[in-house]
């Protein structure tokens, strides 16, 4: 018993020293590097398709002498053009920096384990002739959601008004 007693004694004598020695900070985490800027968008065009009929089945922002013309394809049917400023594809430019979706170039994902999904496209045209080409079908690159949303966001005046035209 007092063999037993002693161990114990050492434990918790053991465990207190453990508690109050300090402990290592962990290693700082690296900062990721910032995606590198992007040259001037020329084009910009995406489109995501699946189960749920969307009313606009594909976006196409392209520079113009005028600023930006905006492409909407409603249903895989009907097509919409409206002119924007140059502003706009600055606004697309800048969400695709700061998701750093220059580093999706040549993604091209599959998840064979979902039979019922949806698939993507992403391609945009730089002034200094870079691609950044994008798809999946069931499989997105990193940040894909925060991308297409801001990019809907940013769209979404000429949708209102494309669905407007086209729907009765």
């Amino acid at each position: 018993m007092r063999t037993f007693s002693l161990v114990l004694l050492g434990l918790a004598v053991g465990a207190a020293l453990l508690s109050r020695s300090p402990r290592r900070p962990a290693p700082p985490t690296p900062e990721p590097a910032p995606a590198p800027a992007l040259a001037e968008l020329e084009t910009l065009e995406f489109w995501e398709r699946g189960s749920y009929i969307r009313p606009i089945s594909r976006t196409c922002l392209t520079r113009t002498p005028e600023g930006t013309r905006v492409e909407l394809e409603l249903y895989h049917e009907e097509v919409y053009q409206e002119q924007a400023g140059p502003e706009l594809l600055e606004q697309a430019k800048a969400i695709l920096e700061e998701y750093g979706v220059g580093g999706w170039a040549g993604f091209s994902g599959h998840d064979p384990n979902v039979l019922d999904g949806s698939s993507f496209r992403l391609e945009a045209t730089l002034a200094d002739g870079t691609r950044i080409e994008a798809h999946g079908e069931n499989k997105f690159p990193p940040n894909y959601r925060d991308v297409m949303s801001a990019l809907d966001d940013l769209t979404a005046a000429a949708q209102k008004n494309a669905l407007q035209q086209y729907t009765p």
